[in-house]
């Protein structure tokens, strides 16, 4: 037997009595309890081992029909919490091929008697209920590591999903701290900090070509040189390199607009605008969308120059311009927008100096005519 494991034995008297003595049980891992079907109800639970490894019932197959054995099972099930009572089939007759699968499938197990228990016969059958112990206790523990490592593989799954699901609700709350509830780009703060972002690289790439570039004099400024060439349109890979442009665009006559058809309409028209900006048609993936306050949008170019700047800017004006838009009574209205261009410097020494350069450009593009691109360093050139 396994060592300070306690067994209860349940036998059903029912049809041994004769035999009862010699099969009795006197070990302390075994506790003994004699039943019958008639006092089955007045069990003294009290009295049965709480710690008990396996529970077996022995009886005679005779004695218990299916209504019987559902009875004497359910009573046990629900008493003692038995997840599973194996039962000792005792009987006087070969086996049939129905209870050989019982034994297989270790649903039950048999013991066949002879006549009359003698002495030496009774030992015989207490060395089979040992075995029978034996048996159940090393299943039980296969089942149980087997249950362990089941339940370990899935307490590791809830803890991924666990940890799968707070990272999601974390990138959601993120992008939702980011994004402008109603036109679905960055809101301002988030449009700053990529632009921060930017400008730290493009200062590095500037003085990493500073430093390669030997006809540049100590003292002269970073890029000095290669800035004016990065003006003009070659189509070269330096055009780009070094450079980014910030562009302000602003919805014409927006007030008219909330005034003249609701509020909104208004919105329907920041929406519409916010879902331009946000199909990457005109704009590429790597820009940076953002409502800048209002009607305002603003939009930083990477690795772009002003010529380069003015295309998708121009592109977008013209797009805009030939939306319609239905108020509600069924009429027809379209808006305009203007916009300014500013490029990096590498005198700038916040990002504000870029944003207040594309702002003063929107300012002229409104105050002569609207609908139209304005680039600062052109209007400054003038």
């Amino acid at each position: 037997m396994i060592k300070n494991v306690i067994n209860n034995v349940f036998i059903l008297k029912d049809g041994l009595e004769p035999n009862l003595e010699a099969i009795q049980f006197n070990e302390p891992l075994i506790q003994f309890i004699p039943i019958s079907l008639d006092d089955i109800k007045t069990i003294n639970t009290t009295n049965l081992d709480k710690i008990k490894e396996h529970n077996l019932f022995i009886v005679r197959i005779d004695q218990l029909d299916e209504d019987k054995k559902k009875k004497f099972m359910n009573f046990f099930i629900n008493s003692f919490n038995f997840s599973f009572p194996y039962i000792l089939f005792l009987t006087n007759s070969p086996l049939t091929i129905e209870e050989e699968e019982n034994i297989i499938k270790m649903d039950s197990f048999y013991y066949i008697l002879p006549e009359k228990i003698e002495k030496h016969y009774s030992s015989y059958f207490k060395l089979f209920v040992k075995a029978i112990f034996e048996k159940l206790h090393y299943i039980g523990r296969i089942n149980s590591y087997i249950i362990d490592a089941f339940q370990t593989i899935v307490n590791a799954q809830i803890i991924e999903d666990q940890r799968n699901e707070i990272l999601n609700l974390n990138q959601e709350l993120t992008k939702l701290s980011k994004t402008d509830y109603l036109t679905n780009v960055l809101n301002r703060r988030a449009f700053f900090d990529a632009l921060e972002s930017e400008r730290k690289r493009t200062l590095r790439e500037h003085w990493r070509i500073h430093e390669s570039n030997t006809t540049i004099s100590e003292s002269a400024e970073p890029l000095q040189k290669k800035l004016t060439i990065l003006h003009k349109p070659h189509g070269c890979f330096f055009d780009h390199y070094g450079n980014y442009c910030c562009i302000i665009l602003d919805i014409d006559h927006f007030k008219y607009i909330n005034d003249t058809y609701g509020h909104l309409k208004g919105d329907e028209v920041l929406k519409e605008l916010g879902k331009i900006l946000n199909s990457k048609e005109i704009f590429r993936e790597n820009d940076t969308i953002a409502r800048y306050g209002g009607e305002e949008f603003v939009i930083m170019l990477p690795e772009t120059n002003i010529f380069h700047a003015k295309i998708p800017a121009e592109r977008l004006r013209k797009q805009i311009k030939n939306l319609d838009f239905t108020s509600d009574d069924g009429k027809t209205f379209r808006v305009t927008i203007s916009i300014g261009i500013s490029e990096f410097r590498i005198s700038d020494t916040t990002n504000e100096d870029i944003i207040n350069r594309a702002d003063q450009a929107l300012y002229f593009a409104k105050e002569n005519g609207r609908d139209q691109v304005i680039v600062y360093e052109d209007i400054m050139n003038d």
